[in-house]
């Protein structure tokens, strides 16, 4: 394992890949002047989502890029790959946009829905994560049908069902994803004429 800070073993592993700042810097998702001043010292790399990324990007854990043991267990990975899912999920489509056919009936969707904020009220954000970034898609699709009853029942347990995902993200510390969420509740909401 590379000796350093988190800067100078993110240099070192990513030269002895062979790969370029910038290639690093366009598959962790940060400007190639932002990962230069991390590997030249001059910005710190804390929050637990960045390292993912560049540990993602690199191919190598987090413990890897930290130089400490990782404590994350099987849980808390199932639970940070559903939100960078539901991320995926929220940035590819907006509210009013079809999108993708729905997998689940609005009737499943709904139950779904249901069975997250059982399992959010219990802290069970292993069991429920999975299933969100399908769920989201699914009721995005359903709130664009033109059909208005379908679309204001869609509306609300989208509601829902962000508002559930927002507090397993804030969580799990992913605060810019619990700002998408809580705008994408606003946006549904005053769609359905009831910002409140």
């Amino acid at each position: 394992m590379p000796d350093g800070t988190v800067g100078q073993r993110i240099r070192q592993i990513r030269t002895k890949q062979g790969m370029s700042l910038q290639t690093l810097a366009d598959l962790a998702g940060f400007s190639k002047g932002y990962l230069s001043r991390v590997e030249n010292g001059y910005h710190s790399l804390d929050q637990r989502r960045s390292l993912n990324l560049v540990a993602d990007a690199l191919h190598v854990t987090v413990a890897q890029l930290t130089g400490r043991p990782d404590t994350t267990n099987r849980q808390d990975e199932a639970v940070r790959v559903a939100l960078v899912d539901v991320s995926d999920v929220l940035q590819g489509i907006d509210l009013g946009d079809a999108g993708e056919a729905p997998q689940m009936s609005l009737a499943a969707a709904e139950q779904a829905t249901e069975s997250v904020m059982v399992q959010a009220s219990a802290v069970a954000f292993d069991r429920l994560a999975p299933t969100l970034p399908g769920l989201i898609a699914d009721l995005h699709a359903y709130a664009a049908d033109p059909d208005g009853q379908i679309r204001d029942v869609a509306l609300r347990t989208l509601i829902l069902a962000l508002q559930e995902t927002n507090w397993s993200a804030r969580c799990a510390g992913e605060l810019e994803l619990g700002w998408l969420l809580a705008s994408r509740a606003r946006d549904a909401a005053q769609r359905l004429g009831d910002p409140v």
